[in-house]
């Protein structure tokens, strides 16, 4: 995106905040599932967690990690395509901002963007 609105970069430190949130909660919630699943051994439990709380980390790092105005817009491309975001949220950016998430959206997981066609 060539030029972030300043309205959205405002909105974006607030979102951030939310989604990552809603991002941690997400990941705790499939920690406690794996760690009580006891059709497991604890061995494989174990491996199990150390795997996803890597995997969770690298997506931690894609989508929180180091934003700038400059990577505000694919940041929250990123939130949205991972459902961080909630309609109304998403409704309070900017038309311009909201185009170009939906586009970026499309070509990352065409079955994520719904059209009137």
């Amino acid at each position: 995106m060539v030029d972030f609105p300043e309205r959205d970069w405002k909105l974006f430190k607030e979102l951030h905040a939310l989604a990552s949130e809603r991002y941690c909660s997400r990941a705790l919630r499939a920690i406690q599932a794996l760690m009580e699943d006891t059709a497991k051994d604890s061995v494989d439990r174990f491996f199990e967690l150390k795997k996803l709380v890597q995997v969770q980390e690298r997506e931690w790092n894609v989508v929180f990690s180091e934003w700038r105005r400059s990577t505000g817009a694919l940041q929250l491309g990123a939130m949205y395509c991972r459902d961080l975001l909630t309609s109304e949220e998403f409704d309070r950016l900017s038309p311009y901002t909201r185009d170009y998430i939906l586009r970026m959206a499309q070509v990352m997981n065409p079955a994520l963007v719904i059209t009137d066609e």
